[in-house]
């Protein structure tokens, strides 16, 4: 799971579309599948039920009559259809007359059931009344034993057509989806490119391109319009910033302007006092005698 999720969108999509394609595919394939093995356990073969239909209408005539050899060479005719391995006639609730195609005898029920059909290894049996054709009377049963390798061998056909069909499906279905989802795909990475451009260059000015009003339509007009707000509050910070270094340097000018004027008089005052200073020394009548290094100072600064 964690190498799906890390897997480009472009990725991610054609993974689901072939996922979903592949899967539709394989439930349609094996419903038919499943459809064609249902009917056939309902109804194995309707030309086996005809033949045998056919053949017990042949032998009732030798039932009638108590002719069991006759009614094996009608059976022996059987060997024309490949799919029948044995065939058998009861009478009186036992076996009368059977065929096997092998040396090997094939196994039968000791005493017939009713009208129906049932599977027994790898071979179905098939049992159907034989009547009278002037009473209508049932005279005998005639069981037909027929492999299964023609409905094996269409099992196999139905697999091989739905491998060949999964098979085209898929590549056609990979190259629809490859065109297709740029559709969704195209805006998504165009809009991945232009927020790494916006990451990297610092630049709030750039808009991702809407193609489209549906979903990821809205997601690149809310992505633009966060841009817009960051480019704002970025345009009034650099505003306020501007405005604060020309704060600082009319402060500056100021501070300046009003140090020079401060200087010209207290320079005046500064040597008039040094003046007054030395004529007190002069006449030893020394008193106060300012700090004038440290007004001196207080004037420069």
């Amino acid at each position: 799971m964690n190498f799906f999720n890390n897997l480009s969108i472009k990725s991610k999509m054609t993974c689901i579309i072939m996922l979903t394609t592949c899967t539709a595919l394989l439930l349609a394939c094996a419903a038919f599948v499943a459809h064609e093995l249902f009917t056939f356990y309902k109804n194995p073969s309707p030309e086996l039920s005809t033949l045998a239909d056919l053949t017990g209408k042949n032998c009732a005539v030798f039932l009638k009559f108590e002719q069991p050899d006759a009614a094996k060479e009608t059976l022996a005719g059987l060997g024309g259809e490949s799919r029948i391995t044995a065939a058998c006639i009861y009478k009186g609730g036992k076996i009368w007359a059977r065929f096997d195609r092998g040396a090997q005898p094939e196994a039968f029920p000791d005493e017939p059931p009713a009208e129906s059909h049932r599977f027994q290894g790898h071979s179905l049996l098939l049992f159907q009344p034989i009547r009278d054709s002037d009473s209508g009377e049932q005279i005998g049963t005639i069981c037909l034993r027929s492999s299964l390798q023609q409905m094996y061998s269409r099992l196999r056909q139905y697999v091989g057509i739905v491998a060949a069909v999964l098979l085209v499906a898929s590549i056609v279905a990979l190259v629809i989806s490859a065109k297709l989802q740029r559709v969704i795909t195209g805006p998504l990475l165009q809009l991945s490119e232009t927020a790494q451009i916006v990451s990297r260059n610092k630049d709030y000015s750039v808009r991702a391109q809407k193609h489209a009003d549906d979903e990821v339509g809205a997601l690149i007009e809310s992505f633009n319009e966060m841009l817009a707000q960051i480019q704002k509050r970025d345009t009034e910070l650099e505003e306020a910033r501007v405005a604060a270094d020309r704060a600082n340097q009319a402060k500056g000018t100021f501070l300046s302007r009003m140090s020079h004027e401060l200087r010209t008089p207290l320079n005046a005052i500064i040597g008039y006092s040094e003046m007054l200073q030395e004529e007190l020394r002069d006449v030893g009548q020394v008193q106060f005698v300012p700090d004038l290094q440290k007004i001196h100072s207080a004037a420069h600064h």
